[in-house]
């Protein structure tokens, strides 16, 4: 049966990497579908991990070969998101299926509509400061907060790994509030540190879902030639097409899959 869904899996993966690309939240269609799949949730949210690293890993080396260089102090965060992302995906692992499926169709509502408020919001701004930024932004020396204000970053990335080592829908978009808030940092490197933290604290959510025996190991490697496609697609024609049209069809689907989560 398994062979059977795979074009289906292949296919959501590409809007998922499509749809990261273009706002985020395409683990919102992936934990979804795998469970209408019969897919347990915790095996589900273990799966989806697999296609995000291998997009992130990607993401990263993009941003290396510009001349991105972090500041020593970032692996404060990452070592706190890491910490709370073991804590985060044990609470998953063990949770019941029907409160995360109920969860899940809560966030799937509400992160749904915050992307695309967000997209609508920043979509001009991302184009405005683009190409400025790609010329000089990623090589200039990163200032870091000090003192009180970097006690409570550090803090702010643990809840922030709990939450992303939980279920990960969502998290990029808590990661841009939270530097933007903290740093002065342009929305690129922002971007840059936030691919950065979710590599590193999936790599332990993963690890963690693999110990428990809760991947799907044929969906995930689907998953990730779809979401490398879809990344790929969204990066060379997303911004060019009528981008808007297509997300709102996305967000009337996961509106679709938020109903059948909660009472089918």
């Amino acid at each position: 049966m398994d062979w059977i869904h795979a074009p289906i899996v292949v296919f959501i993966g590409i809007l998922a990497g499509f749809l990261n690309i273009l706002a985020g939240g395409g683990s919102l269609l992936i934990l979804p579908l795998l469970i209408f799949l019969g897919v347990p949730g915790a095996t589900a949210n273990g799966t989806n991990r697999i296609g995000i690293l291998v997009q992130n890993l990607s993401s990263m080396a993009a941003f290396f070969k510009k001349g991105e260089r972090f500041h020593a102090d970032v692996i404060f965060i990452i070592m706190a998101a890491c910490l709370g992302s073991y804590f985060g995906s044990q609470i998953a692992i063990y949770m019941n299926d029907k409160t995360f499926r109920q969860i899940l169709a809560a966030l799937i509502l509400f992160i749904g509509f915050f992307t695309f408020i967000r997209y609508r919001r920043f979509k001009k701004l991302q184009d405005e400061e683009e190409v400025l930024e790609m010329e000089h932004s990623l090589h200039e020396p990163m200032a870091f907060p000090s003192g009180v204000r970097k006690m409570l970053l550090v803090v702010a990335f643990f809840f922030i790994g709990i939450y992303g080592g939980f279920i990960q829908a969502g998290t990029g978009f808590l990661i841009i509030a939270t530097l933007g808030f903290f740093t002065n940092w342009d929305l690129m490197r922002i971007n840059a540190v936030k691919i950065l933290v979710i590599l590193f604290f999936n790599v332990v959510a993963f690890v963690s879902f693999f110990m428990a025996g809760k991947i799907h190991y044929f969906y995930g490697f689907l998953l990730a030639i779809g979401q490398a496609a879809g990344a790929w697609i969204g990066t060379h024609w997303g911004y060019k097409k009528n981008e808007g049209v297509i997300l709102m069809v996305m967000l009337v689907a996961l509106s679709g899959f938020a109903i059948k989560l909660l009472f089918f």
